[in-house]
């Protein structure tokens, strides 16, 4: 298929579109005892504690793997990432895309 641009965005019913969010991918994994924010390389991410305490409180599962994105959203709800430094890790969220298990 050979890329065409076009001189603007479209909508049409026939199909769906899906936001895209810049921020890290992670999985989440949710259990009994734990939430943990994991990289696509296997790393626990540490620094977003209070995210996990609020998908813990959030998510009404005994268990479940989500696949999705940790982001830093402005008033606009636009991505900020470069506001993860500025604003601290407190302020971020889990946008989830799939649900695994």
């Amino acid at each position: 298929m050979v890329l065409t641009s076009l001189p603007a965005p479209f909508s049409d019913r026939e199909w769906l579109f899906e936001v895209k969010f810049d921020g890290f991918r992670s999985l989440c994994y949710l259990d009994q005892e734990d939430v943990r924010l994991v990289s696509r390389r296997g790393h626990t991410y540490k620094s977003f504690r209070n995210l996990c305490d609020c998908i813990a409180s959030d998510v009404r599962a005994e268990d479940a793997i989500l696949d999705g994105e940790i982001v830093c959203l402005d008033e606009a709800d636009q991505c900020a990432q470069n506001q993860f430094s500025e604003r601290g890790f407190y302020d971020s969220e889990f946008k989830a895309g799939d649900v695994k298990r």
